[in-house]
């Protein structure tokens, strides 16, 4: 995990949630940064970070939001994301190519 500089999660379009460690976790897209974002729904800042790797079947979670890295440290939370990371990525595959 890496931290850098964040981004407003009203820009996103959500594909999908899921609850991680007892938070609602949203996955989305941004345009013009074609990555997989997360978002906390009723945690603010919101915007945990986003995730790279998914087509090749090895996610990584970088962390843009310094608020949350312990959170994204703790337990499983990580592992769990990825997890939910790769099934939003393969039912948004499954959608685009029909």
């Amino acid at each position: 995990m890496r931290t850098t500089s964040g981004l407003d999660a009203k820009a996103l379009t959500m594909l999908a949630e899921a609850t991680v460690a007892g938070r609602s976790v949203q996955f989305g897209t941004l345009t013009e940064m074609p990555k997989l974002w997360v978002a906390f729904a009723e945690v603010d800042p919101p915007v945990l970070g986003y995730l790279t790797g998914l087509a090749a079947g090895k996610p990584e979670l970088h962390v843009t939001e310094t608020a949350h890295l312990e959170w994204a440290r703790t337990g499983g939370n990580s592992a769990a994301l990825k997890r939910e990371a790769m099934t939003v990525w393969a039912a948004v595959q499954r959608e685009c190519e029909g």
